[in-house]
Formats: structure tokens, sequence, C-alpha cells
């Protein structure tokens, strides 16, 4: 037993570790069902339903990054900041972010909505996308209020109820997907898609769902212990702490609109143009592997591969560093945040010990994915030729996995317009490596991977080096 009280109180007195704890458990979780999801999937609906949602997703993305405006991230890092200064839970940039997002939400819905035909016959070459990109429209209105939930709940650092929240979507999502695939298989591989779709849906409600209750609970937690009125009465940049915590007096500056965009706007503009480009690789793509001697279904066949088998199996692991990158955002920011450069030397500690732990990951999954590639495709997908793409893109995992530390770090520290040149520089790459090889016969498919692993190595690169000049030149000014 003291064993037990031991560890309890070793867990209480390091909110970092039970925070990183709580998200490792959900997504440990969540991508063991998620891998059970994907497996069944591909059995029970087929290559050709996958291909078509991947074919259909950049469209999505597209419209997603329209209707979030890069909020999310601005609003974890705003609330960080102010909550820190005020010491008590902000919700100033849940609110903005909430009111501005909902509109552009609607627009982006209407976009995709409307033009669905436009988008899967003309751009996408391929009109059984278009169902899909119809429900898929739908998601953007729920996923627009459940990322403002998650921006606030991550800024007050409160990532067990973001845990419980993913596993939560997993449950909803895999059986009402794997239900619909079973039940619309008579109808197409295009109805199919749609239904997958559908349970894209009900897993972002349940989402929403899990976060609201958090993030009420953290309000009405923090008013019971410190005797504050209910939090929609409360006035927001004010607010005391008594006994161990510190004592704030007067008000910070109202939070504006400008200020939030200016920091989520370039997070928009990177992942926009990101998924641009994902767009007109995708539309390439397929034309391309025509050119090299496929037909059209082989085609989104052999990108459905890529894209929605060798890709997703390479990134799952990502289970390891994710919950470590969520954690540290909002504390680099309140770390940063600290007058006179107190909390440098914790953030440096901090840097550190995220970098190591993900180096530490990235060798112990190198031989395995490098030697064990076709292995592990027979066993999910029961197609063992999918691990001749797995292993070349083994190359790009160190890349991958460290470069999303280094976006990371680079958002905690507000420097997203960094991260979209990054990221713009790899797309723009990736697009010039796919017109070169992917149309021909003696590249094909191979000629689209190995322009996924330039894009990973040029932006890990270079979100590398922009830390690095941060934080040697910048910070300790």
């Amino acid at each position: 037993m003291r064993i037990f009280v031991g560890y309890f109180g070793y867990f209480r007195k390091r909110p970092l570790i039970r925070s990183i704890l709580a998200l490792f458990s959900s997504a440990f979780v969540g991508r063991i069902l998620g891998t059970v999801y994907r497996v069944a999937l591909v059995r029970a609906a087929g290559q050709d339903a996958v291909g078509i949602l991947q074919l259909a997703m950049p469209v999505y993305r597209i419209t997603r990054s329209l209707a979030t405006l890069g909020m999310p991230v601005a609003i974890a890092k705003v609330t960080a900041e102010r909550t820190e200064l005020t010491g008590k839970p902000d919700l100033a940039a849940y609110r903005l972010g909430l009111s501005i997002m909902l509109p552009a939400a609607i627009a982006a819905f209407l976009l995709q909505a409307l033009f669905s035909g436009f988008w899967g016959t003309k751009v996408l070459t391929d009109s059984r996308t278009e169902p899909a990109l119809v429900v898929l429209a739908v998601l953007l209105i729920p996923v627009a209020v459940s990322n403002a939930l998650r921006g606030a709940v991550q800024g007050w650092q409160r990532q067990s109820y973001m845990a419980a929240a993913d596993v939560s979507e997993a449950l909803v999502r895999i059986p009402v997907v794997l239900g619909l695939a079973i039940l619309l298989a008579p109808y197409g591989t295009a109805w199919v898609a749609a239904g997958v779709a559908i349970g894209l849906i009900g897993g972002e409600l349940a989402h929403m769902g899990v976060l609201y209750a958090g993030f009420r609970r953290t309000l009405t937690r923090w008013n019971r212990r410190n005797h504050a009125p209910p939090a929609g009465s409360a006035r927001l940049g004010t607010g005391t702490r008594t006994g161990s915590t510190r004592t704030h007096t007067g008000a910070i500056a109202e939070l504006r609109a400008r200020e939030l965009l200016a920091l989520s706007l370039p997070l928009m503009v990177t992942g926009l143009l990101n998924n641009l480009m994902s767009l007109v690789t995708v539309a390439m793509i397929p034309r391309l592997l025509q050119s090299a001697g496929l037909t059209v279904m082989e085609a989104t066949r052999e990108y459905g591969r890529l894209s929605g088998m060798a890709m997703p199996t390479i990134y799952m692991p990502m289970m390891l560093i994710f919950p470590v990158t969520s954690v540290a955002l909002p504390e680099i920011t309140r770390l940063a945040a600290m007058p006179e450069g107190r909390g440098l030397p914790k953030l440096y500690r901090l840097l550190v010990r995220v970098f190591l732990w993900t180096a530490l990951v990235v060798v112990f999954l190198l031989p395995f994915f490098w030697y064990k590639g076709h292995w592990l495709a027979g066993l999910l997908y029961g197609d063992a030729g999918v691990g001749e793409l797995i292993r070349p893109l083994t190359i790009a995992l160190p890349f991958t996995y460290l470069g999303s530390v280094s976006m990371a770090a680079l958002y905690g520290l507000g420097k997203t317009a960094w991260t979209m040149v990054s990221s713009m520089a790899g797309n723009i790459l990736r697009v010039v490596v796919i017109w070169c090889l992917a149309g021909r016969p003696e590249f094909g498919i191979m000629g689209v991977l190995w322009a996924m692993v330039a894009d990973s190595i040029l932006t890990a690169v270079l979100a590398g080096g922009g830390l690095v000049w941060l934080l040697l030149f910048r910070l300790r000014r």
C-alpha cells in the first residue's frame, strides 16, 4: 500500500508527467482501436473505398483550414498565457475564437457541399468521391466547436479531458463506420466511402461532448475552490488566488480579434497551402499514374495503398510523441511568458528532454519498420506487398518525428510564420518531385513515395533550424 501511495504522491507533484501519461494512455488505446478499425475497414470495404476517401480528404482538409482559421493552437497559446497572468481559467480566447470560427465553418461547409460535383469530377477526376465530399462538409460544423473547446482545455493544461475525448471519438466512430460500410456495400464503393465519412461525424460529436464536459467541470471546480461567481458572470482578466498560490491584482488588457488572428492566420495559411498542395498532388497523381500505364481504378487503388495503408503504419507510433508535444506546447508558452526570462532555463531543459525521448523512439522504430515492414503489412492488411512502400518510407521517419517536436515548440513560442515557411517549402518540393517522377513507368507510385520522403526531410530541417536559431540568438537577448 505504501508503494501505491508513494507513486500517487509522486504524480500529484508532477502534473506534466501526469498529463503526458493521460494522453499516452488515450493515444495507446486509440492506436489499438484505430489499427483494428483500419484493418477491418480495408477487409470489409475494400481498397477502392479507402482510395476514394483518401482522394476526397485533401478537399476536406482545405475547407477545414478555412473553417478553423488556425484557431485551435492560437486559443491554446493565448489561454495558457492569460491563465498564467490572471491566475484563473481564462475564457477570452475561447469565446472570441469560437465566434470567429462558426461563421467561417458555415461558409466552408457551403463551399464544399455546393461544389462537390466540381471537386469530384473536375479536380479529383473521380465522380465517386461526391457523396463523401457532401458528408465531410457537414463534419466542418462540429469540428469548429470541438477545436475551440480543445484549445481552451489544452491551454488550461487539462490534458486528461483531451485524452478521454480522443478515446470517446474512437469508440463511437469505429462501430458506426464499420456498420455503415457493411450496410452500404451493396450500393457500391462511393456510398461505402460516404458511410465512413458519416462515422467521422459521429466520432466528432462524441469528442465534442466529452471536451465540453471537461470544459464545464474545470470552471465549476475553480469557482467552488475560490468561491467565485458562476463563470458567465465573472469579469475576465481579473482574479485572485490565496493560500499556496499567487495573488493577482488588476486586469490584463482585453483580448482583441487582431491579436488572436495574428497568431492563427499564419497557421491557417500553413494548413491551407499544405492542403492546396496536397490537392494539387492528388489531382496530378491519377493522371500521372495513368501516363505510367495504370488505369483509373488501378491508380486510385495504388494511391489508397500508399496514403491509406503504408503511411498510417509509419505514423502509428506517433502516439508515443503526440502526448509529449501536446503537453509541452502550453508549458513552453507559460515558461516563455515569465518576466525577465525566469522561465528560460526550465524551457531549455524541457526541450532537451522532449527531443531525447523522441530520438529514443526513432532509434527503436527504424530497424523494426525496415526489416519487418512486409510482415507488418501482411498482419494488418493481408497484403504483404504494402511492405514495399513501408520500407522506403522509414527513411522519412526520423525527420517526421523530430520535425513534429520542432513544430510544436515553434507554435508554443508563437513563431507560427516560420512553421508556415517550412511546411510550404516541403510541399513545393513534393509537387516538383511528383511531377518529375510519378509519370515515368519505372517509378509510378514510388515517385509519389519519394516525393513524400523529400517533403518530410526539408520541412524538418527548416523547422529545426528555425528553432535552434530562435533559442540561441533570440530568446537569450
